[in-house]
């Protein structure tokens, strides 16, 4: 089984968690490294992947609501600002890269750069036994914001529909509904987009990061980072750090990875 790690995002505090990405998924599961990303402030960290990069592409930054022709949406409402819609972009390109060559692996994984890794991830073994799916946190933390807390895994028999339905949805101008819900934020639009293009998603339970930084002045999209006394660690949303913390704990204790009534969990056996 293969795996390959889709890198999309801003390289946030890649001189502090370039250790635990080789060493928790790089390394881990012996992936591949696709690389698409803006140009950025910190852009020339992208150097710190040193081995495994198959493909890198650094391109200048657009500006998102003219590539996209969208209207600057309200503070309020997230899901096409201009973070978000990079997002969708540079998924977007990554497609573009991959139309042609997805069969050439079996799981992708995508995440942010800015994670703290507490613990493994769920083995090969696992994915290579269960059904095919995209299989993302069930995280406490984020089911206020609507319960989706972005794909961590995606079979390859979903990753073309994942990658290019958020883009899509916006350049073809079919977000119409999604404008009814009242809190249109990105998590909810990906759901909103998904189900257009039938894409159901599988869960693994125990969250085993959480988002962190270099410095308390380091680039923040959303939230205000703070040092946490309690855990020793600098983190960008409390409940997140809590939450995976917690679970470490679980870990430390002997709990170990098992697929159960649908869904990847912790369990003692």
């Amino acid at each position: 089984m293969k795996f390959a790690f889709l890198v999309m995002l801003e390289p946030r505090s890649l001189s502090k968690t370039i250790n635990n990405l080789y060493r928790y998924i790089i390394d881990y599961y012996d992936t591949d490294i696709y690389i698409l990303c803006q140009e950025t402030t910190n852009i020339n960290d992208i150097e710190l992947f040193n081995k495994n990069v198959v493909y890198k592409n650094i391109y200048k930054k657009p500006n998102s609501f003219e590539y996209l022709n969208i209207t600057k949406n309200s503070w309020d409402n997230n899901w096409n600002n201009d973070s978000c819609l990079q997002c969708y972009i540079n998924w977007y390109k990554m497609y573009e890269i991959l139309e042609d060559k997805y069969n050439n692996y079996d799981y992708y994984i995508i995440l942010r750069t800015d994670i703290d890794i507490l613990f493994p991830f769920p083995p090969k073994e696992i994915f290579e036994s269960i059904p095919f799916g995209i299989y993302t946190y069930d995280a406490n933390y984020a089911k206020s914001w609507g319960g989706y807390s972005s794909g961590v895994f995606i079979h390859k028999k979903f990753i073309l529909d994942y990658l290019k339905c958020f883009y899509e949805i916006i350049n073809n101008n079919l977000y119409t509904e999604f404008l009814s819900y009242y809190l249109q934020n990105q998590e909810n639009y990906m759901i909103y987009c998904m189900n257009k293009y039938n894409l159901s998603f599988k869960y693994m339970n125990n969250l085993n990061i959480y988002f962190t930084a270099e410095t308390l002045n380091d680039n923040s999209t959303w939230s205000h980072i703070e040092y946490s006394s309690k855990y020793n660690v600098i983190y960008k949303y409390i409940e997140q750090c809590e939450e995976a913390h917690n679970n470490l704990l679980y870990w430390n204790n002997g709990a170990r990875w098992v697929y159960e009534n649908n869904i990847i969990l912790l369990k003692n056996e």
